[in-house]
Protein backbone atom coordinates (compact mmCIF):
# COMPACT_ATOMS: atom_id res chain seq x y z
CA UNK A 1 0.00 0.00 0.00
CA UNK A 2 1.33 3.39 -1.11
CA UNK A 3 2.20 6.02 1.84
CA UNK A 4 -0.22 9.16 1.61
CA UNK A 5 1.46 12.27 2.14
CA UNK A 6 -1.28 14.29 4.18
CA UNK A 7 0.84 16.99 4.89
CA UNK A 8 0.63 17.68 0.87
CA UNK A 9 -3.50 16.78 1.21
CA UNK A 10 -3.98 19.48 3.81
CA UNK A 11 -1.72 21.81 1.81
CA UNK A 12 -3.78 21.28 -1.08
CA UNK A 13 -7.23 21.54 0.40
CA UNK A 14 -5.68 24.88 2.02
CA UNK A 15 -4.89 26.14 -1.39
CA UNK A 16 -8.43 25.23 -2.50
CA UNK A 17 -10.19 26.52 0.39
CA UNK A 18 -8.38 29.96 0.21
CA UNK A 19 -9.51 29.91 -4.24
CA UNK A 20 -12.71 29.36 -3.15
CA UNK A 21 -12.96 32.31 -0.47
CA UNK A 22 -12.68 34.45 -2.82
CA UNK A 23 -16.27 34.45 -4.24
CA UNK A 24 -19.06 36.57 -2.86
CA UNK A 25 -21.37 34.18 -0.92
CA UNK A 26 -25.49 35.40 0.40
CA UNK A 27 -24.40 36.00 4.37
CA UNK A 28 -26.67 33.38 6.46
CA UNK A 29 -28.93 35.05 9.13
CA UNK A 30 -27.50 31.78 10.98
CA UNK A 31 -23.92 33.20 11.58
CA UNK A 32 -25.11 34.85 14.86
CA UNK A 33 -26.09 31.59 16.38
CA UNK A 34 -22.25 30.56 15.87
CA UNK A 35 -20.58 30.83 19.12
CA UNK A 36 -16.85 31.07 18.33
CA UNK A 37 -16.26 32.15 22.04
CA UNK A 38 -16.52 28.73 23.80
CA UNK A 39 -14.25 25.54 24.26
CA UNK A 40 -17.03 23.59 23.30
CA UNK A 41 -17.68 21.80 19.84
CA UNK A 42 -20.32 24.16 17.39
CA UNK A 43 -22.32 21.68 15.23
CA UNK A 44 -24.16 22.63 12.10
CA UNK A 45 -26.37 20.17 10.57
CA UNK A 46 -28.77 20.25 7.56
CA UNK A 47 -29.25 18.47 4.54
CA UNK A 48 -26.93 17.82 1.91
CA UNK A 49 -25.25 21.20 -0.62
CA UNK A 50 -26.94 23.35 1.88
CA UNK A 51 -24.35 25.41 2.83
CA UNK A 52 -23.21 24.01 5.69
CA UNK A 53 -19.74 24.69 5.60
CA UNK A 54 -20.04 28.21 3.49
CA UNK A 55 -22.05 29.13 7.02
CA UNK A 56 -18.65 27.38 8.99
CA UNK A 57 -16.61 29.55 6.75
CA UNK A 58 -18.02 32.73 6.84
CA UNK A 59 -18.48 32.32 11.35
CA UNK A 60 -14.64 31.22 11.36
CA UNK A 61 -13.47 33.83 8.88
CA UNK A 62 -11.62 35.90 11.51
CA UNK A 63 -10.76 33.08 13.80
CA UNK A 64 -7.03 31.10 12.95
CA UNK A 65 -8.68 27.15 12.89
CA UNK A 66 -7.36 24.14 10.73
CA UNK A 67 -9.60 22.52 7.92
CA UNK A 68 -9.59 18.89 6.56
CA UNK A 69 -11.79 17.76 4.08
CA UNK A 70 -12.97 14.12 4.71
CA UNK A 71 -14.88 13.55 1.51
CA UNK A 72 -11.21 13.67 -0.31
CA UNK A 73 -10.66 10.42 -2.01
CA UNK A 74 -7.22 10.58 -0.91
CA UNK A 75 -8.46 10.16 2.43
CA UNK A 76 -11.08 7.44 1.98
CA UNK A 77 -10.66 4.43 3.96
CA UNK A 78 -8.42 6.38 6.44
CA UNK A 79 -8.36 4.06 9.53
CA UNK A 80 -7.93 4.93 13.26
CA UNK A 81 -3.85 4.22 13.32
CA UNK A 82 -3.73 6.89 10.60
CA UNK A 83 -5.41 9.55 12.32
CA UNK A 84 -2.70 10.78 14.89
CA UNK A 85 -0.56 11.46 11.30
CA UNK A 86 -3.33 13.50 9.81
CA UNK A 87 -3.01 15.20 13.24
CA UNK A 88 0.32 15.90 13.30
CA UNK A 89 0.06 16.88 9.35
CA UNK A 90 -2.54 19.29 9.61
CA UNK A 91 -0.09 21.07 13.15
CA UNK A 92 2.50 21.79 10.82
CA UNK A 93 0.27 22.90 8.26
CA UNK A 94 -1.79 25.69 10.45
Amino acid sequence: MATVNYRQIILEQREELALDNTTDYVQREKKEEISTGTSLAQIITGVRRCGKSTLARMALNDLHYGYVNFDDERLGGLEATALNSLLEALYSVY
